[in-house]
């Protein structure tokens, strides 16, 4: 179905919405779908922070620089559309970050340090991760527009295990949430 779409969107003309336009969408629909993002992301990592991998979360959490990317293409009524309908997810992704550019790394860093900080003294022990919400429609230049955010999540077993009940089912259930428009 994603591909079918996806072959649909890439035969329709450019919308001539601007970059600057299309960027604040961009911040909007990841403002509107940061629940959402959130339970993708720590699922989809939530395995590394459990046995077998590892016996001691808090250590594991450290030294992983994870990037949950999701890749994403604007829907041909966008400008007329809902702030969380606006795109169309057509890919997910988690790599390091080895996949952002070497100019942005260090700031990227200090984002995540920042943001897992912030939450363990709120809510205890945590790790961060990145998520890249990428777009790549075809009248974009070749790396497209991306809007970078920092994700916290909890690193106590209850909370672990919990979002490993939902690590195989991750990226569907991010399709499915992004693709309808379903806002936690």
């Amino acid at each position: 179905m994603h591909q079918e779409v996806s072959a649909e969107l890439d035969s329709r003309p450019a919308t001539g919405v601007n970059k600057v336009e299309r960027l604040e969408a961009l911040r909007d629909f990841t403002r509107k779908h940061r629940s959402t993002i959130g339970v993708a992301a720590s699922s989809s990592v939530c395995h590394f922070y459990l046995p077998p991998h590892t016996t001691d979360p808090v250590a594991t959490a450290q030294v992983r620089e994870d990037v949950l990317f999701i890749h994403l293409r604007s829907r041909p009524n966008a400008q007329r559309a809902r702030l969380e309908t606006r795109f169309f997810a057509v890919g997910a992704q988690l790599e390091t970050m080895d996949w952002i550019p070497e100019d942005r790394r260090e700031a990227l860093r200090l984002g995540i340090r920042t943001c897992k900080e912030n939450t363990s003294r709120e809510n205890g022990p945590c790790g961060a991760m990145l998520v890249a919400m990428n777009l790549v429609d075809p009248d974009l230049d070749e790396e497209g527009l991306m809007n970078v955010v920092p994700i916290a999540f909890r690193l106590d077993q209850n909370a672990l295990l919990v979002q490993q009940g939902m690590a195989d089912q991750w990226k569907m259930s991010l399709y499915h949430m992004l693709n309808e428009g379903i806002v936690m």
